[in-house]
């Protein structure tokens, strides 16, 4: 029987964000598979290096259950050259705190200048009130040149997100974005104002949200954009994502296997300003960013659109598992992993013309090292289209792709 839950290596964090997580009862028989569960919701709270647990045998002969966590690194300053696969190289500064207070808040303020010359302040409180209610919200401002128009792109905008878990698998979440968007050119000026309600509805059931090994995701989110002088100008964003994980090898040197779908359709406005465009680190690894030769360019069309369909599957193999080195009482993580991916996707003006022309195909491989309770992410991928290559191309992002 269990008599007894014991948190240690919590400095910091308060211990009722981290019993707030544990669902295993007292008085009742050890269940290995309910810890590990509680295990991997400590974990994805992403204020640790490093959580596990173990069994202790009491003189009576009850068990206490020990969840030992080591806590990152909170406060992040720091200034460093930054790279954008879409604009370039900026010279960032910021100041990142997480674990604000001891109750896994955080927030960050910063800015950047170069090619990329922005400012902004952002905050989150994954549960600040009832029941797993979560609060998000930003302010700021970005310009930088758009990769294929002949504007510089101002936005000044202003979001806030209420969300809430229904059970430890469904997530809603509501709010709004106030945004204005400025494009100007050598000959003009096109401004954008408008009120943009937003929410999604998720379905998840990963073990270990950042590196997930076994569970699937899924999500339904839509973002309306209402302008404020024009409604010729009004349009609806549906953006649908899919994940499947499973790992034919477990362990600490696990190998998972991963398929994503994402599908993007619009409606209403379809201005240019608005045209997606396949290419870098989040659609089709293996395409570089699009420049404005490849817009105005008639053999290139297919890479632009305002609709989307892209297939993803990844094998994951880890080399190093992720771990935690102390220096200076500081706490760092470091891992290593090596993939294998394909993309496949198509894209259109028109979501009648979706399926018209032939999918781009990128392949390749890429590591994945922990940082900052996310992944670095470095991709090397060869692009296809209609039986033709297309050349390579080195991309680089955070987070898993899916």
């Amino acid at each position: 029987m269990v008599s007894t839950i014991t948190i240690e290596g919590n400095h910091i964090t308060k211990e009722y964000i981290i019993r707030r997580e544990i669902q295993h009862q007292l008085d009742v028989p050890l269940d290995s598979t309910m810890v590990k569960a509680d295990r991997d919701r400590i974990d994805n709270l992403s204020i640790f290096t490093s959580v596990k647990w173990e069994a202790e045998l009491l003189d009576d002969g009850s068990v206490e259950l020990v969840f030992v966590v080591i806590e990152t690194w909170r406060i992040w300053p720091g200034a460093a050259p930054m790279y954008w696969e879409d604009k370039g190289w900026s010279f960032f500064g910021a100041v990142r705190v997480l674990n604000f207070r001891g109750r896994n808040q955080a927030f960050a303020m910063g800015g950047a200048v170069g090619a990329l010359d922005m400012f902004g302040f952002q905050f989150s409180d994954p549960w600040f009130a009832g029941d797993h209610i979560s609060f998000s919200g930003d302010i700021g401002r970005v310009i930088f040149q758009h990769p294929f128009l002949p504007y510089v792109q101002i936005t000044d905008s202003f979001e806030a997100i209420l969300g809430r878990w229904f059970g430890y698998k469904w997530k809603v979440r509501v709010g709004f974005e106030l945004e204005r968007k400025q494009f100007e050119g050598e000959t003009d000026t096109l401004t954008y104002s408008y009120v943009a309600p937003q929410g999604s509805v998720a379905y998840d059931t990963r073990d270990i949200y950042r590196d997930p090994s076994e569970g699937i995701s899924v999500l339904q989110q839509f973002y309306v954009m209402f302008h404020s002088s024009d409604s010729n100008r009004n349009r609806l964003v549906w953006t649908q994502t899919v994940g499947s994980y499973w790992s034919p090898v477990k362990g600490k040197n696990k190998l998972t296997l991963g398929l994503g779908l994402m599908s993007i359709a619009t409606f209403g406005a379809l201005d240019e300003v608005w045209i997606n465009y396949f290419g870098g680190s989040y659609s089709i690894r293996g395409w570089s960013v699009p420049s404005r030769e490849d817009f105005l360019d008639p053999g290139h069309s297919f890479r632009f659109g305002n609709q989307e369909l892209v297939f993803s599957a990844e094998a994951r193999k880890t080399i190093v598992s992720s771990s935690s080195v102390s220096a200076l009482s500081l706490n760092a993580e470091y891992g290593l992993a090596v993939v294998g991916f394909i993309d496949v996707g198509v894209t259109s003006l028109e979501l009648s013309d979706l399926f018209v022309s032939d999918p781009l195909i990128g392949m390749g491989f890429g590591i994945r090292v922990p940082v900052f309770g996310s992944f670095l992410r470095i991709d090397y991928g060869w692009a296809y289209y209609g039986g033709k290559a297309y050349g390579t191309s080195l991309n680089i992002g955070s987070g898993q792709k899916f």
